[in-house]
């Protein structure tokens, strides 16, 4: 359940950064629930909103919401709880508040020690570049943040913070960049 958490946190994380990319000016959220994390509540959610929000008053706000397209987890013995080394790849497409495929993302998640993940992703938006994140993040956080460290194209001097919120749907998840270009 955890693997599948963990995996929905790097799909949101990666599809986040593209399309906030692509939909400058709105805001999004991602799904957590596939590797087991807490479904943050509608009043979390709001108030993630309203964080995400407030982070970006001088910096450009991108949304995106992610849709899975493909999994694989790498599982190091012991199999089943995600352990130091376990590894977990994924693909999203990226679409805009409204509805429009912008991209897709790339991420890798490998479990640490401490009940910690580190993420990176790759954004890749449809004309305007690439946007990379990264990061460390606990299991138990409802709504993670990676750091932007850069990007190619149109990104290429980026920088600022990803924030993962739950999606429109659970099938879905919601990102909301914070851009300093």
């Amino acid at each position: 359940m955890r693997k599948k958490t963990l995996l929905a946190i790097a799909v949101v994380l990666l599809l986040a950064v593209g399309l906030a990319a692509m939909s400058a000016g709105t805001a999004a959220a991602p799904s957590s629930s596939r590797l087991g994390w807490a479904k943050p509540s509608a009043s979390n959610a709001a108030a993630a909103t309203a964080a995400a929000e407030a982070a970006a008053t001088h910096a450009r706000r991108l949304v995106l919401i992610l849709r899975e397209v493909d999994f694989k987890d790498f599982d190091q013995p012991p199999v089943g709880q995600p352990d130091p080394g376990d590894t977990f790849l994924f693909t999203d497409d990226a679409f805009t508040p409204a509805g429009r495929r912008v991209g897709y993302d790339q991420v890798r998640l490998t479990v640490m020690f401490r009940e910690e993940v580190f993420a990176e992703g790759t954004f890749v938006l449809q004309g305007r570049g690439q946007i990379v994140v990264e990061g460390v993040f606990n299991f138990t956080e409802q709504r993670p943040t990676l750091a932007v460290v850069g990007g190619t194209r149109q990104f290429r001097n980026a920088r600022g913070q990803m924030f993962i919120l739950p999606g429109p749907t659970p099938e879905e998840t919601k990102v909301v960049f914070a851009l300093l270009l």
